[in-house]
């Protein structure tokens, strides 16, 4: 995507007697076309409108070398300078490598368990040319792994490799690619301890975690309070809609069903019993029984709010008491510095730096909701949902504007929309 100069210079001491300039690219073999200019001859003749230029005054200065724009990975190969005129000639040759992978990001998602381990996954894209993929402990001895690599239609290469690792065997592990290009690697590493069916994983951010760094690391610690999967890849996400039906008369969704916010004023609605009448609260369109979904939620600024899930058959009218018990799994933040789970009695969320997007993943099959700081990649608070039966109905997810202040803040509650949903029963 950066632009590049392909140098090309005139060294002949003598005016030239109407030169012309053909820039070529020679792949494998083939050689086209890909600027010439006379200078006397009208406009270039380009293979790349608008992506190849050569200065206007080149004849003159003796520079014509080739400026490429916007350069893709297709581009890569020889390219020949050559000046002619009517008694004299000169070409030069410039090799364009190509190489891609500083900006891309490595991942790391628990498969579960697999035999007496747990399957690890790592996943990265936009890596040119073919990376290499290794998978080491935390005293450099390389795991075997099973990688494939495929090469997308822009000829940027994504990799993906798993490996089955045992808490009893490794501590540590380390899913590294390396450019071998330009030497530059980039890695995620995940912390294993206990035995692999009694452990609780939890993410937690790592100081040395840094979108867009060179080295960017996530760990899971883990403790001893029974088995929890948390997703790592925090790219595959719900598309969520919100169900204007079930919204509390006070407030607005927008008409794409992605944003809420508090207009301060209670419009006169039909009732319906979908429909909140005392908390600030709508549904998602759409709920669950099974599987384990991820959606995002952009809070912006707002210094009152709530999300989580509720069950189907939740009691919509009256005042509600906003409990596991009672089919509500809700953090929530008031006055934009008290954050809170709301469980019985409510517990305190410790939240470091301030607190924009959040993520929600429900894992039916584990029995549990996770929240997350997703701008730190922290987790927040987990509930478990064991007391939530599917024939009660499904899991929906839920949001809400906060507290019903006097003077709404308007700022809405945005959906982060997404395409991909990651649904897997055991």
């Amino acid at each position: 995507g950066q632009d590049t100069i392909l140098p090309c210079t005139i060294s002949s001491t003598k005016p030239l007697d109407n030169p012309k300039v053909q820039w070529k690219k020679i792949t494998d073999g083939h050689t086209e076309d890909i600027y010439i200019y006379g200078q006397f001859g009208g406009e270039p003749r380009q293979k790349y409108p608008g992506r190849t230029s050569v200065p206007g005054d080149g004849f003159a200065t003796g520079n014509v070398s080739l400026t490429l724009k916007n350069v893709q990975p297709a581009d890569e190969g020889i390219y020949s300078c050559i000046v002619i005129s009517r008694d004299w000639s000169a070409d030069t040759a410039t090799k364009l490598s190509i190489a891609g992978g500083r900006d891309s990001l490595v991942f790391i998602e628990i498969q579960g368990p697999q035999g007496r381990g747990f399957g690890l996954d790592c996943r990265s894209h936009g890596w040119f040319p073919e990376p290499t993929v290794q998978w080491v402990t935390e005293d450099g001895q390389e795991l075997p792994a099973a990688t494939e690599i495929h090469q997308d239609s822009e000829k940027l290469f994504s990799v993906q490799s798993q490996v089955t690792v045992t808490g009893e065997q490794v501590r540590k592990v380390t899913c590294q690619i390396l450019n071998p290009l330009l030497q530059v690697e980039k890695k995620t590493t995940v912390l294993i301890s206990g035995e692999p069916f009694q452990s609780e994983l939890h993410l937690s951010e790592s100081k040395s975690c840094s979108t867009g760094k060179l080295s960017c690391e996530l760990i899971v610690h883990s403790s001893s309070k029974g088995r929890e999967r948390d997703r790592l890849s925090w790219q595959a996400a719900l598309f969520v809609t919100l169900d204007s039906d079930t919204a509390h008369p006070r407030l607005e969704v927008s008409a794409d069903g992605s944003r809420v916010k508090d207009t301060g004023v209670i419009r006169f609605l039909l009732s319906n019993e979908k429909r909140f009448d005392s908390h600030l609260f709508v549904l998602a369109e759409k709920g669950y029984t099974t599987g384990k979904h991820y959606w995002e939620v952009n809070v912006g600024t707002r210094t009152n709010w709530a999300v989580g899930i509720a069950l189907e058959s939740v009691t919509r009218k009256g005042t509600l008491t906003l409990t596991p018990q009672n089919g509500f799994w809700i953090i929530m933040c008031a006055d934009g510095q008290d954050y809170w789970a709301y469980t019985n009695p409510w517990t305190c969320l410790t939240v470091t730096g301030s607190l924009s997007k959040i993520g929600i993943f429900l894992d039916i099959p584990a029995k549990q909701v996770s929240f997350y700081n997703v701008s730190k990649r922290a987790a927040l608070y987990t509930f478990s949902i064991a007391n939530g039966s599917s024939q009660e109905g499904k899991f929906i997810p839920l949001f809400s504007t906060g507290l019903a202040v006097a003077e709404p803040d308007t700022e809405a509650l945005e959906i982060v929309q997404f395409s991909d949903d990651y649904d897997d029963d055991e």
